[in-house]
């Protein structure tokens, strides 16, 4: 039985009929009853089964000579004969005979396919060999001519660089390059102690300061300033206030309408330190009629262990000495208290800054408008401040400024000296 997808073969070794997909005469065929395999062209297409051949669709038509028939009338059947019961006898049974039909062991010719292999020559064995798998003479010629080449032009490279080094001269051989020498380690660089900065010697020599209790002492003092009427009063309050006696009546021994009146008495945010020396002291806005920026306030602690009024600071920020100063004489230098925060300096020009160290300079308590002070870096002093001073941290002191000559976004002064610096400590560059 065939068909257009599957084909009926009888395996050569068993002779079991199966069925197969149909394939070439190479492909190979497994018998599925004894897994015998080989080449499909070893296999015998089976034809014993009859198969039914197409044919075209007739009417049937009855011929006119047949008799019509007659419906059938029923007849009831013979009663069965009665055999007489005879003992039963053991039959002998014939032996089952296991045979193949001749046809499928040996398929007859019109069953094979028509395949026409060409026969085997002398002392070879009929082997079928798969065309992919047979060998190709071009194929073989291309191969030994591509390995030619490489072996060829290999050869070439190497015979042109041997005669390329005997020919040419030794002064223009390749020179050698030596490996780069590795420098020794380093020794280790001894380094002198670093000085410390006065605040830190004040940090670890002053005791802690009570901020609050300093506070409400200031706040008590300079009321008792402002209500007192008599001048030894006065000076009781002040620090060493037989020396300042003349600037505390002139201060207050005005006419009525020009004295100035305590109108607001309030803690300046922080503290701050005293350069030198590293003290930590809590400073009072004091405002005024005659001061509404305020004037800066602190206690100082005297011979006897009382805390008193430090006047200078009081007179020079109340009456604003260096604006003044600045005002009536702006290339004469001058001393004054102020309160110094390092800056970015970003008022001066990107020329400028590089040159000085900047800080913002207040000489009112209420922090506005302060001035644009400035530092050589590359002097004793400029370094002097630059090892003393850290950000974020409020510096008291007395310095000698004078007017600063560059372009600048607000009035800007030059620090000459402070009051009290030893520059001897200083590391020369």
């Amino acid at each position: 039985m065939t068909s257009g997808l599957v084909a009926s073969v009888v395996c050569p070794a068993c002779g079991q009929p199966f069925l197969c997909q149909h394939q070439a005469a190479e492909g190979m065929v497994t018998c599925p009853h004894c897994a015998h395999q080989g080449y499909r062209a070893h296999f015998a297409t089976q034809g014993q089964t009859a198969s039914l051949a197409p044919g075209r669709r007739q009417a049937f038509q009855r011929p006119a000579e047949m008799p019509v028939s007659t419906p059938p009338v029923f007849e009831p059947p013979a009663a069965p004969m009665k055999v007489p019961m005879t003992a039963p006898m053991m039959a002998s049974q014939p032996v089952p005979q296991i045979w193949r039909l001749q046809a499928y062991n040996q398929p007859t010719a019109a069953m094979q396919p028509s395949l026409h292999l060409p026969p085997p020559e002398e002392g070879e064995a009929m082997e079928f060999v798969p065309p992919h798998q047979q060998g190709s003479p071009v194929k073989t010629f291309l191969l030994g001519a591509a390995m030619v080449a490489v072996l060829g032009i290999g050869g070439w490279v190497w015979w042109d660089a041997q005669i390329d080094d005997a020919t040419r001269p030794k002064s223009e051989a390749a020179p050698i390059v030596a490996a780069p020498e590795i420098p020794p380690a380093p020794e280790p660089e001894v380094r002198r102690a670093a000085i410390p900065t006065t605040a830190e010697t004040a940090e670890a020599v002053l005791p802690a300061v009570d901020v609050a209790a300093m506070q409400r002492e200031a706040r008590g003092l300079v009321e008792k300033l402002f209500q007192a009427t008599d001048p030894a009063e006065r000076q009781a309050t002040v620090h060493e206030g037989e020396r300042h006696a003349a600037e505390i009546e002139a201060f207050f021994n005005v006419p009525a309408d020009q004295r100035p009146k305590l109108t607001v008495l309030s803690a300046v945010k922080g503290t701050a330190v005293t350069l030198p020396g590293g003290e930590v002291h809590p400073l009072l806005n004091l405002s005024t009629t005659q001061c509404s920026q305020g004037a800066l306030v602190r206690l100082i602690e005297g011979s006897d262990g009382k805390r008193r009024i430090d006047w200078p600071l009081l007179r020079e920020t109340h009456e604003g000495v260096l604006r003044q100063n600045l005002a009536s004489a702006s290339e004469a230098p001058s001393w004054a208290w102020v309160l110094l925060k390092p800056s970015h300096g970003f008022e001066l020009s990107e020329k400028d800054r590089s040159l000085y160290l900047t800080f913002a300079m207040h000489v009112t308590a209420d922090g506005r408008s302060p001035l644009v002070a400035c530092a050589e870096r590359e002097t004793l002093f400029g370094r002097y401040l630059d090892r003393e001073t850290v950000w974020s941290q409020a510096y008291l002191c007395r310095v000698f400024t004078r007017r600063l000559n560059v372009q600048a976004s607000g009035d800007a002064v030059l620090i000459v000296d402070m009051e009290g610096a030893v520059l001897s400590q200083v590391t020369p560059p």
